[in-house]
């Protein structure tokens, strides 16, 4: 598309300032059943967005249909939307940041795997968990290659453009001992098929599901608790928001007026950070064309920052964090985090069961979203894991309930793992171990 011409023909149409957003997102699955390929899918979605200003009112309307005609009847569009608009809505471009990081995003060799590699890593996988002990069927085994592009062009000289790609594999077994099933799994999100150790993964996954059998509830009680670094980063993921000064101003966080004040324990550091290359979601500027940078939000266990974007800085009179993000071309930019961590200990998971001694190891959670308040931090969550006993995994334990607060759970945190792992939205942890959390059982 000529963006330099729809410029011109927005001028001649008097709109005083213009932004075009550009995004494309496309993906290749690849799902096997049975040990042979059930589904194979490409999708590919694109689309622009306008806003702009017309005699002091802002507008904006968006299309999926990419061509320089239909971007020249959006302007019509534009002037229309901002004309029937009863209030000035307040309304500016950024020109820009001087400069810009480097991160890395894109690795070129993706776009050239051959669908036989993805099929013959998918058939390596299935073969190997199938081989483990007590594993009955795959319920679901997929590998997605996905790559998304971002532009951004306005009337202030802002030019910009993204793009990014990421191989995830994910796969989820089910184990069987006479009447009993038990399911699990894991996930691999790289930049690198070649990084995929299969029987690494494949043992993984089989224990995962075959390690649950035999479960029982347990005794109710005050325990000491070792979370895993995936339940830990769900529960991150899930509070994301009270970091946002969207939410903040919106009065929907209970971090509201605690700046460089404690929060967490001093052993937590949170950080957001996409500078780091080939992060889940790493970038070098957000959809305002703030330039990104690495940030502690938490350090030592005092609050230091917010997200903000660039409404949310103006507001508290600061400077964007480069939190300002869309989800795709029809979206609003709202505060997002992008590779939003705990930051790692210093503790193999031995050593951390070894220190528990005697309580729970909690490595599986249902229902975080509809057990957990965003806004207050109190969840009650159905969960799974092990007993631990004299330093060691013991018993399967299923069917449990763990209660607390998220925000009074942090602020309880005795140390932390050295097994820092990033969870598919982006959000990091290492394994925590919790001096006390309240277990409902039989």
């Amino acid at each position: 598309m000529d963006y330099t011409n729809l410029f011109n023909k927005a001028k001649e149409k008097k709109i005083e300032e213009l932004e075009v957003y550009f995004s494309r997102s496309g993906s290749t699955s690849i799902k096997l059943f049975n040990s042979e390929v059930e589904e194979y899918k490409v999708s590919d979605v694109s689309g622009i967005s306008l806003k702009g200003k017309y005699n002091g009112k802002a507008g904006s309307v968006y299309t999926e249909e990419i061509s320089e005609e239909s971007a020249v009847k959006l302007l019509d569009q534009l002037i229309l939307n901002a004309s029937i608009v009863e209030t000035n809505e307040e309304f500016s471009l950024f020109e820009g940041d001087k400069n810009y990081p480097e991160v890395r995003t894109f690795n070129e060799d993706i776009r050239n795997i051959k669908t036989s590699a993805k099929i013959e890593l998918l058939k390596k996988i299935d073969e190997k968990v199938r081989s483990y002990e007590n594993i009955d069927t795959l319920q679901r085994l997929v590998f997605v290659e996905s790559e998304t592009e971002t532009k951004i062009i306005n009337s202030r000289n802002l030019d910009l453009e993204k793009k990014k790609n990421t191989i995830l594999v994910y796969c989820y077994a089910a184990a069987k001992k006479g009447d009993e099933v038990t399911t699990g799994g894991d996930f691999i999100l790289t930049h690198d098929i070649n990084s995929i150790d299969v029987e690494k993964f494949a043992e993984k996954v089989a224990l995962n599901a075959a390690n649950k059998l035999g479960g029982r509830k347990t005794d109710s009680g005050k325990y000491k608790t070792l979370l895993s670094n995936e339940v830990a980063a769900d529960l991150l993921g899930a509070m994301s928001s009270s970091f946002s000064a969207e939410n903040v101003q919106k009065g929907l966080s209970m971090l509201e007026g605690k700046l460089e004040n404690p929060v967490c324990s001093e052993n937590i550091t949170i950080t957001d950070k996409p500078l780091v290359d080939f992060g889940p979601n790493s970038t070098a500027f957000d959809d305002e064309g703030v330039a990104a940078s690495d940030k502690v939000i938490v350090e030592r266990g005092r609050l230091k920052t917010f997200l903000h974007n660039r409404k949310t800085a103006e507001k508290d009179g600061v400077e964007s964090t480069g939190n300002g993000f869309k989800a795709g071309f029809k979206g609003l930019v709202a505060v997002k985090p992008t590779n939003f961590s705990i930051e790692n200990g210093g503790s193999s998971l031995e050593e951390l069961t070894a220190k528990v001694g005697d309580g729970i190891y909690i490595n599986d959670l249902s229902g975080i979203h509809a057990g957990l308040n965003p806004v207050t931090g109190d969840f009650s969550l159905q969960a799974g894991g092990f007993l631990i006993k004299d330093g060691k995994l013991d018993l399967p334990v299923n069917l449990i309930t763990v209660a607390g607060n998220f925000f009074e759970m942090l602020k309880d945190v005795n140390d932390l793992g050295n097994d820092f792992k990033y969870g598919y939205s982006g959000v990091g942890s290492p394994s925590l171990f919790i001096n006390e959390l309240s277990i409902s059982g039989k």
